[in-house]
């Protein structure tokens, strides 16, 4: 079994080998510079792990960001990562809530999708509900239309649409 810890740190990974094209060499890398550092257990959960657009990792050390890709060079913070802003946490800085991408452009900024170990037993739901995307999925393959789901959801047709979406990419 997954915790949601383990949850979080598959997206952050996914994200890392995925859509930075960071090398697993380079993911090693940080993960081993961040339990050194920091004496963290989770450190892909940290809000000190960072990626650009280059390929390259970054752990911010004392407000200075290193960079783990190229030997440890410090650099500028240059982009504040996407996947950081898809995962709520708390006031100690302990994730609580993902809300995953549910198109492949990861610009996205809906929320459409929330997972939460305190709502639905940490099922994807349509975000700000209790509704689990799978029973979305089923009442449409039961022949109702996205409109109808939309209005029984009292939510937009292009949140149920994301909904589905994860659903069946998932």
């Amino acid at each position: 079994m997954l915790s949601f810890k383990n949850l979080v740190e598959l997206h952050v990974l996914a994200v890392l080998r995925r859509e930075k094209r960071v090398s697993l060499g380079d993911v090693r890398k940080a993960i081993a510079a961040l339990e050194k550092q920091l004496g963290d257990a989770h450190p892909l959960l940290s809000t000190k792990l960072l990626a650009d657009q280059n390929r390259r990792l970054f752990i911010e050390i004392l407000g200075r960001f290193v960079n783990v890709s190229d030997d440890g060079q410090v650099e500028m913070r240059a982009v504040i990562e996407q996947y950081l802003s898809r995962i709520e946490r708390d006031h100690h800085g302990i994730p609580m809530r993902l809300f995953p991408f549910t198109t492949a452009r990861r610009s996205e900024t809906a929320r459409a999708v929330s997972i939460d170990p305190r709502v639905q037993f940490g099922k994807p739901c349509l975000a700000g509900t209790r509704i689990v995307t799978t029973i979305l999925a089923e009442r449409i393959k039961a022949g109702d239309s996205v409109e109808e789901l939309a209005a029984d959801c009292g939510r937009p047709q292009q949140e149920i649409e994301a909904a589905l979406r994860y659903h069946i990419a998932a």
